[in-house]
């Protein structure tokens, strides 16, 4: 059975769909670069995936196993 949207899962997607109609507004009337949220967005993804790598490798388990703890409690 698939899980319901959470109110804050939807919450989220209104907000990422409103940030990105705003960069573009903001780009299209010369405001801002494009360039600087690219590259703020792909640092931000680089630094949450190192972040994820160092979490896991601190537990010295797989994923899944934590996952699976967590679920547990």
């Amino acid at each position: 059975m698939k899980k319901p949207y959470t109110p804050g899962l939807v919450t989220a997607w209104l907000l990422a769909i409103a940030a990105v109609f705003a960069i573009v507004q903001l780009n299209a009337n010369g405001l801002v670069s494009a360039g600087g949220y690219v590259a703020g967005s792909v640092i931000m993804l680089v630094s949450y995936i190192c972040l994820d790598l160092f979490i896991i490798l601190g537990f010295g388990e797989k994923r899944k196993d934590i996952f699976n703890m967590i679920r547990s409690q």
